[in-house]
């Protein structure tokens, strides 16, 4: 598979291992196996998450767009047809640098693009940002293991 455009949850859920209400990513839209994961992440203003952070200014939470970030690179990893990448779960062991540029607010799509930067011995390290229309939002990078 060089590329995919998925969109339904059943396909999100055969590429990435979160189910509700901790999966954030809604669609897929482009996969190139080992190299980069576009995908887009949407929080309703009605969210839950959004009565607490914060009321009467509300942000979606910085950690919860790295989560999204993190999310949208499993499946760089989870399309590969290695034996080493299938049925395995990648986990968040480190951020290295995470910048929060803009503020993301309730109703606004977040476009996610995130690329596999190495993997060496079950340990990888990927990077992403997180932009809503043309604006950058913001950007890390991180560990994984796998």
């Amino acid at each position: 598979m060089s590329s995919t455009n998925t969109n339904t949850l059943r396909t999100i859920e055969n590429f990435i291992p979160h189910r509700h209400p901790f999966l954030f990513i809604d669609s897929i839209l482009h996969i190139q196996p080992g190299e980069s994961c576009t995908a887009t992440a949407y929080f309703e203003e009605d969210n839950p998450i959004f009565k607490g952070h914060f009321p009467r200014h509300p942000i979606l939470p910085g950690v919860i767009i790295l989560e999204c970030l993190a999310q949208a690179s499993i499946p760089i990893l989870t399309s590969m047809d290695t034996v080493s990448a299938k049925n395995k779960v990648p986990l968040l062991a480190e951020v290295k640098q995470a910048k929060f540029i803009h503020p993301i607010l309730p109703g606004e799509r977040i476009l996610l693009e995130t690329k596999l930067e190495k993997i060496k011995c079950g340990i990888g390290i990927a990077s992403g940002n997180a932009m809503v229309g043309n604006k950058l939002c913001a950007k890390a990078t991180w560990v994984f293991s796998i």
